[in-house]
Order: structure tokens, then C-alpha cells, then sequence
């Protein structure tokens, strides 16, 4: 039987620099508009829907971190309980 080793260190960091790249690789609109009331509106209303996507999005990285730390935390309590008890029944058969 094979150990699963996992760097968990190294997966935390893996996980965030995805979620950063996925987060940066949108690119950012370019248009050019006639400068009005409505759509300086338009423009506020937008730059606040996008900015409280943001943070929403920060959230749920956030979120998925901590589910994430909480997995592997539970992989490394199973590994460790396996072999634990393997260890005993190794010395029960002895």
C-alpha cells in the first residue's frame, strides 16, 4: 500500500494562484461613449454592480479556501488515523 502525500502548503498556494489568474484574465471593456447624464447613471451603476461582483467573488474564494483547508486537514486525519491502525494491527499480529 502507497501513502498519499500531499503538500499542503503547496495546494493552498496552487488554489489561490488559480483563483487569481481566473480573476485577472478578464479583460477590461475599452468602449467609448458620448458623456450624458444617463450614461454617467448607467456608468455608476455599473462600476457598483461590478465592484460588489468583486467582492462576492472574494467572498467565495475565501469560502473555497477554507473548504479546501478543511479537506485536506480531513485527508491528513484520515491518513494519519490509517496509519495508526495499521501500526496496531502490524503489533496485534506480532
Amino acid at each position: 500500500m502507497s501513502d498519499l502525500d500531499i503538500d499542503i502548503p503547496h495546494a493552498r498556494k496552487l488554489v489561490s494562484d488559480l483563483f487569481h489568474e481566473a480573476s485577472e484574465s478578464l479583460p477590461a471593456p475599452s468602449v467609448s461613449f458620448p458623456d450624458s447624464p444617463g450614461v454617467r447613471d448607467f456608468n455608476h451603476a455599473l462600476s457598483a454592480a461590478l465592484e460588489a461582483s468583486r467582492t462576492r467573488h472574494r467572498q467565495l474564494v475565501d469560502d473555497i479556501s477554507t473548504i479546501v483547508d478543511a479537506s485536506l486537514a480531513s485527508i491528513d486525519s484520515i491518513l494519519h488515523a490509517d496509519s495508526e491502525l495499521g501500526h496496531k494491527l502490524e503489533a496485534v499480529q506480532q
